[in-house]
């Protein structure tokens, strides 16, 4: 839970706990349930962090690269003169899909995604 919401909440409990007001059951029963979503919110980031991590292991990048690359042989929009020049795009290929995966990877962190 955010600290402010939590603090907040401390702060009406003790509030109307000074008062003699019995509403702080409330107050608690709120703060659990808000700390119990976010636990399985955590929960759940770090399952979607998991599966994007396999989904993005490196062999899985290489096999995706050469779809790209064929993909593109096929429509005649890339064809490389050399074998040096297909590893090279290849690489950029490669190097494109990891930043891409850490892009997703930092959104899903960040309860982005």
């Amino acid at each position: 839970m955010s600290g402010d919401l939590k603090e907040r909440l401390r702060e009406l409990d003790q509030k109307y706990r000074s008062v003699g007001i019995i509403l702080c059951d409330d107050f608690k029963e709120a703060a659990d349930r808000i700390e119990a979503l976010e636990a399985q919110l955590a929960e759940a980031r770090a399952d979607g962090m998991r599966e994007a991590a396999g989904m993005f292991h490196e062999e899985q990048v290489q096999i995706w690269s050469q779809e790209i690359l064929e993909g593109l042989a096929m429509a005649d929009l890339f064809s490389p003169s050399t074998y040096d020049d297909k590893i090279d795009a290849a690489r950029i290929v490669q190097k494109e899909l990891t930043d891409i995966a850490a892009t997703i990877l930092s959104a899903i962190e960040k309860g982005e995604g």
